[in-house]
């Protein structure tokens, strides 16, 4: 059974394709340009990888939703 991420995803990029990563700084999770380096939310620039075992690094939105997350366009 694939295990869904129950958590709100904001949306930085207007690419179909971003890096799936959390702000370690204000703990926002988001998509944002591939290679970016600040948040999107504080412009913090220590990032991590959202998902635990760092398998999800490149996203799209469609992926997102059907892994069970909230995605919020910002």
């Amino acid at each position: 059974m694939k295990k869904e991420i129950k958590e709100i995803v904001r949306i930085y990029t207007d690419d179909e394709l971003g890096d799936f990563v959390r702000c370690v700084d204000c703990g926002c999770v988001q998509l944002i340009q591939i290679g970016g380096t600040a948040c999107g939310e504080c412009e913090g620039e220590n990032l991590m990888w959202a998902s635990e075992d760092n398998q999800l690094q490149e996203m799209t939105i469609e992926d997102l939703e059907n892994l069970g997350c909230i995605v919020e366009t910002m």
